[in-house]
């Protein structure tokens, strides 16, 4: 009969181990040529009112397959959202999960969402009115 054994032994204190973050650098321009998904603010026009920042969900979630990045980790950059200065320093500085539901925002949905649309602008602008239109209903 076959054992399955952890890797190092049953006694091994090794950790498990975590995947290096995936880095998508046109990914993080094109959220930053988003509007902000709680306010709506910022503009993709030269002279945009204000300046939009790839936000990065720290917490996890099973059911879209995202791990949690621990402190001082950064998501991979499908993880990113658009936010601009005031609402960025909210996230970090308040439960992220009360954030977001704060706005009625589904996150991670809208995070995976928006990786399909990269270089979409305009689509991606669009998905972030409706989204922003459902809060509000």
């Amino acid at each position: 009969m076959a054992r399955i054994v952890p890797e190092g032994g049953w006694g091994s204190r090794l950790k498990p181990h975590r995947t290096p973050r995936e880095e998508k650098p046109n990914h993080l321009a094109f959220i930053r040529k988003l509007v902000c998904v709680c306010c709506s603010t910022g503009d993709m026009r030269a002279g945009f009112l204000c300046e939009v920042q790839a936000a990065h969900i720290q917490g996890g979630s099973l059911i879209h397959g995202k791990e949690p990045a621990g402190e001082r980790q950064k998501s991979d950059d499908r993880w990113a959202l658009p936010l601009c200065g005031q609402h960025h320093a909210e996230q970090h500085d308040a439960n992220e999960s009360a954030f977001w539901r704060s706005y009625g925002i589904d996150h991670f949905l809208l995070a995976l969402i928006l990786w399909g649309l990269t270089g979409k602008v305009h689509e991606a602008t669009i998905v972030i009115g409706v989204h922003a239109t459902a809060r509000r209903v």
